[in-house]
């Protein structure tokens, strides 16, 4: 199994929402700034997110995007699976023999692998996070207008 880069920065995004956004929505340049991400990748990642309904998105100048679900809902494979589609091991094809049977193997990993990515969720990873340290954003800073 390969993830794509698209699926490793989707990853990213819904990770950097759960963990960061507070109760608001989290807006893209925040999340390219702390994730390391360009904007660009990042609209195009949360678009797939949105379109499976993972996020929803929020417009205006305290827009940007939330989970469409609580954290503990959504898991991983739900994330790899709106970036990349199904969840397969790459296994080269090989011709029918009387070692077929043995492919069976395979397809049992692919199910215990794709078990431990619909087991792990969200809310799991920003729970690791917090174990090992990782600092969360700070509040906003109140605007000053000045006249």
């Amino acid at each position: 199994m390969k993830l794509s880069a698209r699926c490793l920065y989707g990853l990213r995004a819904a990770f950097d929402i759960a963990f960061h956004n507070r109760g608001r929505p989290t807006q893209v340049r925040e999340m390219a700034k702390r994730q390391g991400v360009g904007p660009r990748m990042l609209e195009q990642v949360l678009g797939r997110l949105k379109a499976a309904g993972l996020v929803g998105a929020q417009r205006g100048r305290r827009g940007g995007y939330f989970l469409a679900r609580p954290a503990h809902e959504i898991s991983v494979g739900d994330v790899v699976r709106a970036c990349d589609g199904a969840l397969r091991l790459t296994v080269g094809q090989l011709p029918k023999g009387p070692a077929a049977p043995a492919d069976a193997v395979w397809a049992g990993l692919e199910r215990d692998v794709t078990a431990v990515f619909d087991r792990v969720t969200l809310a799991d990873i920003c729970r690791q996070s917090e174990r090992t340290g990782v600092a969360r954003a700070g509040p906003d800073e109140p605007t000053m207008f000045f006249i």
